[in-house]
């Protein structure tokens, strides 16, 4: 093989990898994902990064508690999470498969989260109303000989406000 067949065959072969690189990169950037709950009371997308890129409630939100909400969407985020970096490893694989790049990307994987419904968290047993703490116990008071007390002097009444007239007022401060 000659210098000019082999230099013609290394510019092809680089130019497949950048081609290959490109392609994944590209598809690595588009790989976002939107998933709901069972009962479509929250939907999520999530980035190829896994950051949390949007996050809708439905019209069965309210049926919630505020924590049973709180726990669907953690569980909603780490689905969609999950599905997102199956996405990213898939894209990864034709340039990446059977190397230690992949091997890694991989073993970041978050692992599957079971469909149910949300359970009620220890929030939720807080949240039950306790029953009222003991009162203590009433001391009887000493009986007292003498005149009863007697009410305190009722309050002086506060000086009315002089009332200004607006032109007045405009004249004094006039901004």
């Amino acid at each position: 093989m000659d210098t000019g067949q082999w230099l013609t065959q290394y510019k092809d072969k680089v130019e497949g990898i950048r081609q290959a690189a490109a392609e994944v990169t590209d598809n690595i950037t588009a790989a976002t994902v939107t998933t709901s709950s069972p009962d479509g009371s929250v939907t999520v997308t999530i980035g190829p990064n896994g950051s949390l890129r949007d996050l809708r409630f439905g019209n069965r939100a309210s049926e919630h508690s505020h924590t049973q909400l709180a726990a669907l969407v953690m569980k909603t985020v780490a689905r969609g999470q999950r599905a997102v970096a199956e996405k990213v490893v898939e894209a990864f694989a034709p340039i990446g498969a059977g190397t230690s790049a992949m091997d890694l990307l991989t073993k970041f994987v978050p692992e599957e989260v079971p469909d149910e419904r949300p359970v009620p968290s220890t929030y939720d047993e807080l949240a039950v109303e306790t029953p009222p703490a003991p009162t203590p116990p009433v001391r009887p008071q000493p009986v007292r000989s003498g005149p009863a007390p007697t009410a305190p002097a009722a309050a002086r009444p506060r000086p009315a406000r002089p009332v200004l007239d607006d032109a007045d007022d405009f004249n004094e401060r006039p901004w």
